[in-house]
């Protein structure tokens, strides 16, 4: 193993690591009456999706329990065998999309009190910041939502046409869930580092430079805070976790 690949490993790691201190560190006392609001946010947004995405796979899971010819009878356990099975992935799998996409939709609605999270642990970690009333703290940060949307959209739309022409082409369709992870590690990443980066006032060209500079490090972090977004329950606290642990990496990594 090269260094250079030591090197990345060990970037990638120390960007995991930074996710689970921000856990350590969320109810600090100088921002925990910061967490309650997006923690209620994820919640609520949890709850709605999760109820009716689960309807809508229960009914397209239908098709699984067939009614065989009499003929076919003695198959019926095999079946019932894959059946299950199937089942048993399908679901894992959409309770995690599930609960993925139901932390997208709160880090959007919550953002503006993932910025004050933000500004408040970077005070909490002797950070001086610009000063921005809080007028223009919650526009601001509402703005910056908008860049990263139209940021996301069309690399979304392009892997959504790669992950169509993949599936058609056994056995490289495999790799469609790396793709998507990876994918969505990055866009974790720019998600959360962004907020401290805002409250300094640097602009999302800029951050984005800072970010590729530190790949695998944003990518080490990224991925850890879409796994566990992808956790039911875990997904509540997540949100909170990682602006707190996207604004210490900011300021010992990246700033």
């Amino acid at each position: 193993m090269t260094n250079s690949t030591i090197t990345k490993l060990g970037e990638f790691q120390a960007g995991a690591n930074y996710v689970f201190l921000g856990f350590k560190e969320i109810f600090h006392p100088k921002v925990r009456h910061f967490i309650y609001v997006p923690i209620i946010i994820n919640l609520i947004i949890f709850s709605v999706i999760f109820y009716y995405g689960a309807q809508y796979i229960y009914h397209k899971l239908s098709f699984l329990s067939p009614t065989l010819p009499s003929w076919l009878h003695w198959l019926s356990g095999f079946l019932t065998f894959i059946k299950n099975t199937l089942l048993f992935f399908i679901f894992t799998l959409s309770i995690g999309i599930i609960t993925l996409a139901s932390t997208l939709c709160a880090n959007l609605i919550a953002a503006p009190f993932n910025g004050l999270l933000s500004e408040a642990f970077s005070k909490a970690l002797n950070g001086t910041l610009p000063s921005r009333s809080f007028g223009q703290t919650i526009t601001q940060t509402i703005s910056r939502e908008l860049v990263k949307f139209l940021y996301y959209l069309p690399r979304a739309i392009l892997l959504g046409i790669v992950a169509v022409i993949l599936y058609f082409l056994p056995p490289v369709n495999l790799v469609i869930p790396v793709l998507f992870y990876w994918f969505s590690a990055w866009m974790m990443a720019i998600q959360y580092i962004d907020y401290p980066a805002d409250n300094f006032h640097i602009n999302f060209s800029t951050t984005m430079k800072k970010l590729k500079e530190r790949r695998m490090l944003c990518l080490g972090f990224g991925l850890t805070v879409t796994l566990l977004s992808s956790i039911p329950f875990v997904n509540f606290i997540v949100m909170p976790a990682a602006v707190i642990s996207a604004t210490r990496l900011w300021h010992e990594k990246l700033i």
